[in-house]
């Protein structure tokens, strides 16, 4: 392998590893509440997930609501911290809300009004007082319970803003949800709102499953206002079952996708993009709008130093990471690229002092053994050589 992409592979696992989760033999997914329901007059299990750096004073959190909470509630919160990981979602509550024993025909059909009411009325607020959220609400449901997801945002009020609907159960011939449907698409919503549907395939998905979600796909074609964002997917390879696993994947990345940063493979796709101007933009706008960090993340800075590095752009790539440098309390790793570009540029006293830095940051927050093991090799490569 290439030298360079030996280093950059070597970065990003370095970066990575600051960032990702410990996963230990015995994982906690969340803790059990119970709801004394006044609307179902029952008693109602809510499972509750908080994000790994969950802190009331210093952040707002988006929150995931799950339906059938005891069946899809662990897979929700593995997929929120592959994509929070991958960079593709901010950190989020999770609540899983279990069925009654007998009880999830009457929540998804006849009972349905009582049951939006009781998470609308009851398990909302609970979560607002409780916990740190932002106003961002998620609503994920599956096959019966994928259909009440998709009512909620028919008939509902505007309490939710992103909505995955899994495999919903959405007969050809249910008129009046349609109806309502399209009626709520030509009203003027106050917030943007995004729609993710799918089903398996057809053949292993079940009878009308895929013709319904057709023809919902159809009324939002010809409906939806710019406010609406709606995608549907057919999952091919899944049935019934498996699709919902790959919808929460998918479907949180839909509905995030402005969340993740813009790729940019190369010094041309960088300009056209608008430079560091656009990129500060996109990150302030999207810090304001997930209340997370607003700066451009280190990881991107020596991403970008790489493409350029890799188009043979070196200049271009050092002016990069020494304007960058003095923005980070600990820019260890913008200090190592810099290293990296001047040793292939065979300005030796350069990358020996950049190498230096890099080690001096790296024993300053001794959090990372083999970043500092790695330069300090490179040090003593260079004072030696």
């Amino acid at each position: 392998m290439h030298i360079a992409k030996r280093y950059f592979y070597g970065i990003i696992f370095l970066v990575a590893a600051q960032t990702s989760y410990s996963t230990e033999i015995v994982e906690t997914f969340g803790h059990v509440q119970t709801i004394q329901s006044e609307t179902l007059n029952e008693t109602r299990e809510i499972l509750i997930h908080l994000p790994s750096a969950y802190s009331k004073q210093q952040a707002k959190y988006p929150v995931l609501y799950v339906l059938d909470g005891s069946r899809h509630f662990k897979h929700a919160v593995i997929a929120m911290q592959q994509l929070v990981e991958a960079g593709k979602m901010p950190q989020t509550i999770i609540v899983g809300i279990s069925n009654n024993t007998g009880q999830r025909m009457r929540d998804s059909y006849d009972g349905r009004a009582q049951f939006l009411t009781f998470i609308n009325k009851e398990v909302t607020p609970f979560i607002t007082e409780s916990y740190s959220t932002s106003a961002i609400k998620v609503f994920f449901g599956h096959s019966a319970m994928g259909l009440v997801s998709l009512v909620e945002f028919a008939k509902g009020g505007n309490a939710f803003s992103k909505f995955i609907a899994s495999s919903p159960a959405i007969d050809t011939n249910e008129e009046e949800f349609f109806d309502d449907f399209a009626q709520k698409l030509k009203s003027k919503l106050p917030i943007e709102t995004d729609v993710y549907f799918s089903v398996g395939e057809k053949n292993r998905e079940g009878l009308g499953f895929v013709d319904g979600a057709e023809q919902l796909a159809s009324i939002l074609e010809k409906n939806a206002t710019a406010k609406v964002n709606w995608h549907l997917q057919i999952l091919n390879g899944h049935n019934h079952t498996s699709a919902a696993y790959a919808a929460m994947y998918n479907g949180l990345s839909f509905v995030f996708r402005d969340f993740e940063a813009p790729a940019l493979p190369n010094y041309q796709a960088f300009n056209t993009f608008g430079g560091m101007d656009k990129l500060s933009e996109f990150f302030i706008k999207r810090g304001l709008k997930y209340r997370v960090e607003s700066r451009i993340p280190i990881h991107t800075i020596t991403g970008l130093a790489f493409a350029f590095y890799g188009e043979g752009k070196l200049e271009q790539a050092i002016e990069l990471l020494e304007q960058q440098v003095a923005n980070y309390q600990e820019p260890m790793f913008i200090y190592g690229a810099l290293g990296f570009i001047y040793e292939h540029k065979q300005e030796h006293k350069k990358a020996l002092q950049a190498y230096q830095d890099a080690l001096r940051f790296a024993k300053k927050s001794n959090r990372d053994a083999q970043a500092q093991q790695y330069y300090q090799s490179k040090v003593a490569e260079l004072e030696h050589g």
